[in-house]
């Protein structure tokens, strides 16, 4: 068994090999060792007394899907390695074989799953002119790949995986030095790594290296073309573009080896452009907390506000649709066309959501079909979903938008699919094949016999059990089964006198034997094969089943992708309904007016929003100076302005009275204060580096989002360097975007008397009895204070600092310096320990101004150095 073992382990190097035996998968030597530490198991031995014993850990293979998932979970990949036929009594060794490699990026368990979000496993491939991206959803056959190039072409495509977050990287080896920081070190199960690089990933996803061989654009192009059954690869847009090809290709073959299928449900690739799409970048997103809020929650980000998603199909293309809002005005028209008819006819999009909820994962369940791993349950499910896929297409039908009619003209009631399925399949299926009663009764008349024959055991026993008693006189006689003795005749001590010469013994208990006879024998053999040809005739039927299912997977495919396209709009609709949102007006000009607009997110989770306007254009209202107390909603403005501009390219209604929103090709944002000291990046560091980067990048097209740039070091440099800042984006004809700029330097307010795009709005406050109540309203003008001291009290300073610091400012702001030209901040200070508290007297205190009058007065041409002294020592005494 063992050189077994080891045949096995050496055609899957770098995987913990979980071996069958029984009811247990076990692991040995180093495996052990590392599955015994990640999943806390007992490391345990066989030849324990021996020189060498052989480590080895195991866990039941019933409940092996949860470890598997934990490991998968931190890095590790699992072959799962299954006996593949039955142990008889002859039986030495029974074979082997690896049936399924599980990986971070082609994990199936459901534990590993989330309905909300796809599981990408991705592909890139690079060479100096560009880098292709390959994204493959195992779970759903979801399959598309592009090209960047230009300048930085790897970087941007490593900024695009950001964005898809894909679970699992292949690249060739060739490009291990350039990526090798970015991602997480590899746990290797054959040479575990003692340390680890300097520094957190970029990435959370496991980088897997291949050879070059996998990523070859010759081969590559056969296997897909080989795959997708055609003679060109032109029909998916690939024709000329062998880096994608082999991108898509390497991904495909990896798939297929690890899951030891063909993988029917990849039943295309689609060539994506990244220019029609708004770009936002890892760090945008994070400031606008669009999938996430500041905790890490759904709940808190603008995701969570949109999602009224009913289906997993629908959640998952929601999310699409805001990490890559469309740039092509066509299908965002359509889909605010589909929104407002279901937002003006509320009957009807209750109907098709009361549709919806019965609808299952058809993209999954398909998936799951396609790698064998489907069970009963599934095609059930499966059943349920396509049995309202009628009633939805008349429903679609009945509408007036285009989008709503084409999706009713494309989607396939998949009738036959249903008929098939509820011919086949029994009305309420177990979780496992094995377990029986798959099949509908009535469908095999085979099977109906072999069900009657195990059926009817019972009743032959109880006539052998009567017959019995009969021919020997034994009244306590019983007819028996269990698993171990299988079929037997029972007979106490007291009547073993009465036994019949031609009863075999089979066992002796305490209070009397058991036999058997030809009859029972023979009935026994006939029911144990009735059993087995039972589950394999279920099976077969079962497999056939799947083979047909798998077969129209594309029809499949299809209808799950038009219910999650409908389920976004009705989503999308109900939410505007509830949220009294308004359709946005789309278009290719400059002018973005946004009219009484609101913080989608913020207005969610308080009971009243002071709402407020923008109006921006790339000429008289080029940049914004935003100025204003602590508290006062700078930040918040600057969001709602980037998330209503986002709502609105992905085809959502916005929260706000009025919204004419240009196309914009990007979102840049600059929130927050973060570090990243690991990579010895300061505070300041990090906020100028991203700075640099939009500053490199943004277009007229684009739109900033500026917070307090250059508060990260000193006033003077911070100053200075905000000031280049909103001077370069005011004015260089390639980068000069709408700006939003908040700040608390109120010196950058004069730059709306020198540049013409320049205008200053701020934060209103009311000041009442020396308390101020923020306003959070946006009015044209420049703010004087930013109130921070009061925000301080307000958040629970002790009042001597409180009082200390307002003293500390009246100071500054009456420009008091002492001798040698510097603020006076330590005027007044408590006395130190042990010493009587004594005021510091200024030059510029009243009770002096006629020391400082005989100063002015004194004729310092003509003052002698005796009379010099005579007069300093009178003002001194004056002084003291």
């Amino acid at each position: 068994m063992m050189r077994q073992y080891f045949a096995i382990k050496a055609k899957y190097p770098g995987t913990l090999l979980f071996f069958r035996l029984g009811d247990f998968y076990e692991m040995f030597f180093e495996d052990a060792h590392i599955a015994s530490r990640e999943l806390d198991l007992t490391l345990t031995a066989r030849h324990k007394d021996t020189a060498q014993p052989v480590p080895m850990c195991g866990v039941p293979y019933h409940a092996a899907a949860g470890y598997i998932a934990r490991l998968v979970e931190r890095g590790y990949r699992v072959a799962i390695c299954e006996q593949t036929e039955e142990a008889t009594g002859k039986t030495k060794l029974v074979e082997r074989a690896v049936v399924r490699v599980v990986t971070p990026g082609t994990s199936l368990e459901e534990t590993l799953l989330t309905g909300a979000e796809n599981r990408f496993l991705a592909a890139l491939s690079s060479n100096a002119e560009a880098t292709a991206v390959a994204l493959l959803d195992v779970t759903t056959g979801e399959f598309s790949v592009t090209e960047l190039r230009g300048e930085a072409h790897l970087e941007a495509a490593l900024n695009l995986l950001e964005r898809f977050d894909p679970r699992e990287v292949l690249a060739p080896q060739t490009l291990a030095p350039l990526l090798s920081a970015a991602f997480p070190q590899p746990p290797s199960p054959d040479a575990p790594a003692e340390g680890k690089p300097s520094g957190p990933p970029r990435f959370t996803a496991a980088l897997t290296l291949t050879e070059q061989l996998s990523f070859a654009p010759d081969a590559g192009e056969a296997l897909l073309r080989e795959h997708f059954g055609v003679r060109s690869l032109a029909g998916f847009g690939l024709e000329g573009r062998p880096l994608a090809i082999g991108a898509a290709a390497a991904v495909l073959r990896y798939l297929r080896e690890t899951q030891m299928s063909d993988a029917r449900h990849v039943t295309g690739v689609t060539w994506f452009e990244t220019t029609t799409t708004l770009e936002l970048d890892l760090l945008t997103l994070k400031n606008l907390e669009v999938i996430t809020g500041a905790s890490g929650s759904k709940r808190d980000a603008l995701l969570g506000v949109l999602d009224d998603t009913i289906t997993n199909m629908g959640a998952r293309l929601l999310r699409q649709w805001l990490l890559r809002p469309s740039l092509e005005l066509p299908i965002i028209e359509a889909r605010l066309d589909a929104v407002d008819e279901l937002h003006r006819k509320p009957i009807e999009r209750d109907g098709f959501r009361q549709l919806l909820r019965d609808i299952q994962d058809i993209e999954r369940l398909v998936g799951r079909l396609s790698l064998n791993l489907a069970t009963p349950r599934d095609v059930a499910a499966l059943r349920t979903s396509c049995a309202h896929l009628p009633a939805l297409r008349e429903r679609l039908l009945a509408c007036t938008s285009s989008l709503l009619l084409t999706l009713g003209e494309s989607l396939d009631p998949c009738a036959d699919l249903h008929q098939r399925m509820a011919e086949t399949l029994s009305d309420a299926p177990p979780v496992k094949l094995d377990e029986g009663g798959v099949i509908r009764p009535g469908f095999s008349a085979e099977l109906d016999e072999l069900r009657h024959l195990r059926h009817d055991a019972s009743g032959a026993m109880a006539a052998i059990e009567q017959r019995e008693r009969e021919r020997t006189g034994i009244g306590s006689l019983k007819v028996r089964f269990n698993q171990v003795f299988g079929y037997y005749i029972e007979v106490t001590k007291a009547n073993l006198k009465y036994v019949p010469a031609d009863y075999e013994r089979k066992q002796t208990i305490a209070n009397g034997e058991r036999y058997t006879t030809p009859e029972l024998k023979q009935l026994e053999a006939r029911l144990r094969d009735a059993e087995v040809r039972l589950l394999a005739l279920e099976t077969q039927l079962f497999q056939e089943l799947r083979a047909f299912l798998v077969a129209h997977a594309p029809r499949l495919q299809t209808a799950a992708r038009i219910v999650a396209v409908l389920d976004v709009l009705a989503a999308l609709a109900e939410v505007a309904a509830r949220r009294r949102y308004v359709r946005p007006e789309l278009h290719a000009g400059d002018e973005l007016v946004i009219e009484d607009g609101r913080h989608p997110v913020v207005e969610a989770n308080v009971e009243r929003f002071v709402p407020n306007d923008v109006r921006m254009n790339n000429s008289t209202d080029r940049l914004l100076i935003i100025t204003g107390p602590n508290m006062g909603g700078k930040s918040v403005f600057l969001r709602q302005t980037g998330l209503i501009v986002l709502m609105a390219h992905a085809g959502a209604f916005v929260p706000a009275r009025r919204a004419s929103i240009p196309l914009v090709d990007r979102i840049f944002t600059r929130i927050g204060a973060s570090d990243n000291v690991a990579r010895g990046r300061s505070t300041f560091m990090v906020e100028m580096t991203e700075t640099a980067c939009i500053l490199n990048t943004a277009t007229p097209r684009s739109l900033v989002l500026l917070d307090e740039v250059g508060r990260g070091t000193s006033t003077f440099d911070g100053l200075s360097l905000a000031w280049a800042v909103c001077e370069y984006l005011h004015d260089d004809p390639h980068h000069a975007a709408k700006t939003l700029f908040a700040t608390h330097y109120h010196e950058l307010v004069e730059l709306a008397q020198v540049l013409p795009g320049v205008c200053n709005v701020q934060l209103a406050v009311s000041e009442q009895n020396g308390d101020i109540v923020f306003l959070h309203r946006v009015i044209p003008g420049s703010a004087s204070k930013s109130y921070g001291i009061e925000v301080g009290r307000l958040a629970g300073l002790p009042a001597s600092v409180i009082a200390r610091a307002r003293e500390i400012l009246a100071n500054l702001e009456a420009n008091e310096l002492d001798v040698l030209g510097k603020p006076k901040l330590a005027r007044h200070l408590p006395a130190r320990r042990g010493r009587a508290q004594r005021a510091q007297p200024t030059l510029f205190e009243a009770v002096n101004e006629s020391v400082i009058e005989e100063l002015r007065a004194l004729d310092l041409n003509s003052l002698t150095p005796d009379l010099a002294l005579t007069v300093l020592r009178r003002l001194q005494e004056r002084l003291l």
